[in-house]
């Protein structure tokens, strides 16, 4: 039984390193380990936008698996009575992870961060032209609101981040899970216990002077970042991809629109695709909006998201800006 449990172990272990060195290799930004049957389990992985089964396991195997991943994530075994989230770091890789019981067995997500992705460099995040101008303006913002959205946005905000010197700024973040390192800045993680309103009042009360905020998705975080923002720079995230959508979610959480309008500079969305063919590398797709008064004075009326984003794109068409006839015209 031992030498049985042993086997079981190694051969759970090893499971995991193959598959932690192909997400590095492949880019890969989620993996799903679920059951399909009494009999067996399958890994899906995403790269962009869709799923693709990469492996399919007998239950023995989706089981050792599973068991290997509590013991990196330092979890208890429940024996799948009850949900359980953690994370853990392999090399340059740093996973979240939520482990769920299913009807069949426990189904694992994980979502995988590569500490090689954070290089400062925004260019090599798939930003060019207008898009690039405008999002390297935010490291010289000394307050406002940057909201980013979409697949791929933890990468963006951290590269953000990497282009601020932590040594003459306070930078910090507040985090639902551990994700990417840079040195000098003070990352605090929320959970087991510890509210992110708590930790993001510490942060204020310490005189940051740049804060990241993984994801605004209550009333209480959303009004004392929004309202932080009139005073220093705010870096952060909602649960949604459009923009319209993301500033009247904003709204649904209680920010007044004549404060969101004040606060808001820039709106990134983006999504992940297929760069290059033959070596599958993703790049980001970006559609960028930089608050002006015609956006702020539209945000300030409490518009709906599809009214706000009806009127916006009437009045950029007839009242284009200076860069948009350039960037028409080609000069």
């Amino acid at each position: 039984m031992n030498d049985k449990n042993d086997k079981e172990s190694t051969d759970g272990k090893n499971l995991l390193t193959g598959l932690l060195e192909l997400a590095a290799e492949k880019h890969i930004s989620d993996i799903h380990i679920e059951p399909i049957s009494g009999d067996e389990y399958q890994i899906r992985v995403r790269r962009g936008r869709n799923l693709k089964i990469a492996k399919k396991l007998s239950f023995a195997r989706g089981a050792a698996l599973i068991h290997s991943l509590k013991e990196k994530a330092a979890l208890r075994d429940n024996a799948g009575r009850a949900p359980l989230d953690g994370g853990f770091q392999h090399r340059q890789i740093t996973a979240q992870m939520v482990i769920t019981p299913m009807l069949l067995g426990e189904k694992v997500f994980l979502h995988i961060m590569n500490q090689r992705m954070v290089t400062g460099s925004l260019s090599k995040l798939g930003l060019s032209g207008r898009e690039l101008n405008i999002m390297k303006t935010v490291t010289q913002l000394d307050k406002g609101l940057v909201l980013l959205l979409g697949d791929g946005k933890n990468t963006t905000a951290f590269n953000l981040l990497a282009g601020f010197d932590a040594t003459t700024l306070n930078v910090s973040t507040v985090e639902f899970a551990g994700s990417y390192r840079l040195p000098g800045v003070n990352q605090l993680v929320a959970g087991r216990g510890i509210a992110t309103e708590k930790l993001l009042d510490a942060v204020l009360r310490q005189k940051s002077h740049v804060v990241m905020i993984t994801q605004l998705d209550t009333p209480e975080t959303a009004q004392k970042a929004v309202d932080a923002a009139l005073h220093r720079l705010v870096i952060t995230s909602v649960p949604v991809d459009d923009p319209f959508v993301a500033i009247a979610f904003l709204e649904g959480l209680g920010v007044p629109p004549f404060l969101l309008a004040s606060a808001l500079r820039i709106i990134s969305s983006q999504g992940l695709i297929v760069a290059d063919k033959d070596t599958k590398q993703l790049t980001g797709q970006f559609e960028i909006i930089q608050n002006n008064d015609v956006l702020s004075h539209l945000i300030a009326c409490g518009l709906s998201a599809h009214d706000l984003k009806a009127m916006y794109q009437e009045t950029v068409w007839q009242f284009p800006s200076k860069q948009d006839l350039s960037k028409g015209t080609g000069k």
